[in-house]
């Protein structure tokens, strides 16, 4: 049964990962929008406000989903000056608590009020104000809850593989090292 658990778990955080990795390529769109309205308006003086628009929500996009891609490979911010004074068990009842009383429940917080938000503005058929500016805007504000559910899902991943052993607390590296 544990190694049944364990291979959920693994296969959780693959998902995540390849998520990530699928959409780190939106970063590459980013740069390539940023250029290209870069160009467009100092070489050109033009200036298009959907260029603009769509490199907020490309930035939207890249935040959210990286969210759980960061806290699978272990690249989130964490007070190590105070982390590695603890010892594994306390690290590891820190971890298990702050996943399931704090991460967890407002993960689950963001999921469900994202999901409204995205409803509401799919309801109205909200689009840019902006003249010129992009249309759907619910696409964008989608990504907080998908952005949110992949935070979940990699937490449970992590729970369990904490709590099968596969996995410990003490950080990959240490920036004052």
């Amino acid at each position: 049964m544990l190694k049944l658990i364990d291979s959920f778990a693994k296969i959780l955080g693959k998902t995540v990962y390849r998520i990530g990795r699928i959409s780190s390529w939106a970063l590459v769109l980013l740069l390539l929008t940023i250029i290209i309205n870069i160009v467009l308006r100092y070489c050109f003086s033009r200036d298009m406000i959907a260029l603009t628009e769509l490199q907020w929500h490309l930035y939207g996009v890249v935040v959210m989903i990286s969210l759980a891609y960061a806290q699978k490979e272990d690249a989130h911010v964490r007070v190590d000056l105070i982390h590695r004074y603890f010892s594994p068990r306390t690290k590891f009842l820190i971890e298990i608590f702050s996943l399931l009383f704090l991460l967890i429940p407002l993960m689950i917080f963001i999921f469900l009020e994202g999901i409204d938000f995205t409803k509401e503005s799919f309801r109205l058929g909200e689009k840019s104000p902006a003249p010129g500016g992009l249309p759907w805007r619910w696409i964008i504000k989608a990504f907080i809850p998908i952005g949110a559910i992949l935070l979940i899902i990699n937490s449970i991943a992590r729970i369990i593989r904490l709590s099968t052993g596969n996995e410990t607390t003490d950080t990959k590296s240490n920036p004052t090292d």
